[in-house]
């Protein structure tokens, strides 16, 4: 990776521990098929559930 890239790499094994730690805690099937960015605050994630679920955020999809 180029050095200039380097300051954007902030993330640390801390953070993604953290976040494995937090979707393992409990089954969030509202998550089922979504895409989570490890670092992302997972506590703001989860206030932002009904608006994630009610416009189908977070998904990938393949349209044809």
């Amino acid at each position: 990776m180029p050095e200039h890239m380097h300051s954007y790499l902030t993330q640390t094994p801390q953070m993604c521990a953290d976040t494995i730690v937090w979707l393992a805690r409990e089954r969030k099937e509202w998550l089922a098929g979504r895409f989570v960015f490890g670092p992302a605050d997972m506590e703001e994630l989860a206030a932002k559930k009904n608006e994630i679920v009610e416009k189908d955020l977070l998904k990938l999809k393949l349209v044809i």
